[in-house]
C-alpha cells in the first residue's frame, strides 16, 4: 500500500496572517470562489493554465477546531486537465499565537498518455511570522515505468511509479 512515500518539509520565514486576522476575516461563513489564469512556464508545467477554485470553512470555530473543504480544477493551455480536492482541520492554540492543522487531499493530473493520481497528507503549524508544513504523498492507481534513455556512458532506466 505504501510503496512510496515522499516527504516534503517546508520551513518558511514568511509573514502570515495572525490568528486574530484570520478570525476577523470570517463572516457568517468563509466561502471563496476564484478563477485565474497563469501565463508561461512554472514548476511542473510548460504552458499556462486556468483554475477555478472553491474554498469553504464555517465561521465559528468549534471546540476542537475549524474544518475546511477545498476543491480546485485546472485546465492547461494544451487542453489537459488536473484537479485537487481536500478536507482539513485547523485549531487555534490556547495562546492564540499558533494555528495547528492537518489535511488530506486527492490530486489528479492528465498528461499526454498518462493519468497521475495521488493522496497527500499534511500537518502544519502557522504563526504570524512562521509557516511550518510537512506533507507526504502516496501515488495511487496503475504504476508504469518510464522509457529507457542513454546519457553518454550512463544508462537511465526511468522512474518507477507515477
Amino acid at each position: 500500500m505504501f510503496q512510496r512515500l515522499s516527504l516534503t518539509l517546508s520551513l518558511l520565514a514568511l509573514t502570515a496572517l495572525t490568528a486574530q486576522e484570520c478570525c476577523d476575516m470570517c463572516g457568517p461563513e468563509t466561502i471563496v470562489i476564484s478563477a485565474q489564469h497563469r501565463f508561461g512556464r512554472g514548476v511542473g508545467y510548460r504552458d499556462g493554465y486556468s483554475s477555478l477554485d472553491f474554498f469553504f470553512a464555517p465561521a465559528e470555530q468549534m471546540a476542537l477546531g475549524l474544518p475546511f473543504f477545498d476543491v480546485r480544477g485546472h485546465v492547461f493551455d494544451n487542453g489537459k486537465w488536473a484537479a485537487n480536492a481536500g478536507i482539513g482541520w485547523r485549531y487555534l492554540g490556547p495562546d492564540s499565537c499558533w494555528v495547528w492543522g492537518a489535511n488530506v487531499y486527492y490530486d489528479y493530473r492528465k498528461s499526454h498518455n498518462n493519468n497521475f493520481n495521488q493522496v497527500s497528507f499534511g500537518l502544519e503549524a502557522l504563526s504570524s511570522n512562521w509557516e511550518l508544513r510537512a506533507n507526504g504523498y502516496i501515488p495511487v492507481g496503475m504504476k508504469r515505468h518510464s522509457y529507457r534513455s542513454s546519457f553518454g556512458d550512463f544508462d537511465f532506466f526511468g522512474f518507477s511509479g507515477n
